[in-house]
């Protein structure tokens, strides 16, 4: 990545950014408000399911998605071009968060032949298998870890909360 920029990131108020060969920029944001009428072709959201504002899935549609509404140029004449896109990625988290009603909607997307969307998950075995992990720190690690944490941080499946008194849904509302 560094042979393709021009300069080193430049750091705004709230941002950064990167200004490449290609003519392209990576813009890091804080997701909030105030990023509305900014234009981008792709925007990736990390860590979707770890709520950054109140209602993720409404900021995704109402904040998010006009900002690529925007065609980007000579596009029409590039067969490779997939069009503007929102990535949203993050671990697994409780069934009663927006990130797991996105994942479902956009599963059910697919299901239906809308090519438009896609789900792609990885679990721990997966980088295990791809040698990208320390295979006896994580081992250790998921044999130490409780069963909660098992399933979303290194299976990547959504629980359902607790039957217990005091919830996790609970302990979430502010």
């Amino acid at each position: 990545l560094q042979a393709e920029t021009i300069d080193r990131p430049k750091h705004g108020n709230a941002s950064w950014s990167l200004s490449l060969k290609n003519n392209s920029k990576i813009v890091a944001l804080p997701l909030n408000e105030n990023i509305r009428s900014k234009g981008f072709n792709i925007i990736m959201v990390d860590e979707f399911g770890f709520p950054h504002h109140k209602d993720m899935n409404e900021m995704l549609e109402k904040v998010l998605a006009p900002m690529v509404f925007t065609k980007r140029e000579g596009v029409d004449e590039d067969p490779t071009d997939i069009g503007n896109q929102i990535i949203i990625s993050s671990t697994a988290t409780f069934k009663w968060n927006d990130y797991y009603d996105k994942y479902v909607e956009y599963k059910e997307k697919m299901e239906n032949g809308d090519e438009d969307y896609d789900v792609i998950v990885y679990d721990f075995i997966d980088g295990l298998k791809g040698g990208k992990f320390e295979n006896k720190t994580v081992l250790d690690e998921y044999r130490s870890a409780d069963p909660i944490t098992r399933k979303m941080e290194y299976l990547n499946i959504f629980p359902d909360d607790t039957n217990g008194f005091i919830t996790y849904k609970l302990l979430d509302e502010k």
